[in-house]
């Protein structure tokens, strides 16, 4: 590649990063001009616990999406997680081995997904939908559909109630996932391996890189990560409930794909795709706050999702 082709990517994605970010500030000026109740401090915060979750997620997603995969399970693997460190936690297990539960059962389903679409070769798109099944009927069947109710203190001010400097503890835990996730996909080997696997597959197993190990460490990145957001939920509502992850998978994937990372792999950025968590947190946060009805809100979601692929398809032809 070109000196001068490298400088014109470097500029380009730097454009994408500042157009991401000059939607966010528009709405938020926009929502804020439209009613008063917007642009308070403890509305802005709201914002901020309400992305937290989905832009967590999304960084796992931007790993898997880079490189060129799907992973639709994130709601239901978080769900279940969820149900397991809920239950672990009523039966007065320590509260770090019910952490660590939490987190391992999304690793696992994460290692699942990836084996079964780098060894078998399987679609990671039917790959996940499958595990969404899988992950929801455990979930469900291990309270027969019933939330869990949880009394634990600690346990939410870790994960959800407490705050620094006054701010929510939730978005210090979005902070500190993204500085790690930012830096391992700009500053490592591995983020290259994972770029190159979704720019041309074929292409980098010719330069060594071992294609499938990739694959299943970006699906278990993405599992572990929604394992967290299970524990994450369980905090903030103090409940363990089976339907918690409805949506949330194809919420995370809108956010990657409205912040600008290709939906055909190759190149994204983490930046973006918080900046993607972050519009959709701000939009649905307003059309609550304005009285839109759920159907209409559901409604605006899927033209968002539409509007973002087709962005991103035209960005990929074009380039």
């Amino acid at each position: 590649m070109s000196e001068n082709k490298i400088k014109t990517n470097k500029v380009t994605d730097f454009i994408k990063e500042q157009y991401a970010f000059a939607i966010f500030v528009i709405l938020i000026l926009a929502f804020s001009l439209m009613d008063a109740r917007f642009r308070t401090f403890s509305n802005f915060m709201v914002i901020g616990r309400q992305a937290t979750i989905m832009a967590i997620i999304s960084f796992g997603a931007t790993f898997v999406i880079t490189a060129g995969e799907m992973d639709l399970s994130c709601g239901a693997v978080a769900a279940l997680s969820s149900m397991v460190v809920t239950y672990a936690l009523q039966e007065d297990c320590p509260m770090i081995i019910a952490i660590l539960l939490g987190v391992l059962v999304g690793l696992i389903c994460g290692v699942f997904n990836g084996v079964l679409t780098a060894k078998l070769h399987m679609p990671s798109f039917l790959v996940t939908l499958g595990t969404t099944s899988i992950a929801s009927g455990l979930a469900s069947t291990m309270t027969n559909n019933k939330p869990i109710t949880l009394y634990n203190t600690t346990f939410a001010n870790i994960f959800s109630k407490g705050s620094l400097l006054g701010i929510p503890v939730m978005v210090w835990w979005t902070l500190l996932f993204f500085i790690c996730c930012h830096f391992v996909y700009t500053k490592t080997t591995f983020g290259n391996k994972v770029k190159a696997t979704g720019g041309n597959r074929i292409a980098a197993k010719y330069t060594g890189v071992n294609t499938d190990k990739v694959i299943i460490k970006v699906m278990a990145i993405c599992g572990s990560f929604s394992g967290v957001c299970g524990l994450l939920y369980t905090a903030r509502v103090n409940q363990g409930r089976p339907d918690f992850g409805d949506g949330l998978g194809l919420d995370a994937v809108t956010a990657v794909i409205l912040g600008g990372t290709a939906f055909t792999g190759g190149k994204g950025s983490m930046f973006t795709s918080l900046m993607g968590a972050l519009i959709l947190a701000t939009i649905t946060d307003a059309l609550v706050i304005l009285g839109v009805p759920t159907t209409i809100q559901t409604l605006i979601k899927g033209l968002i999702i539409l509007v973002a692929v087709a962005f991103s398809v035209s960005g990929k032809k074009k380039s």
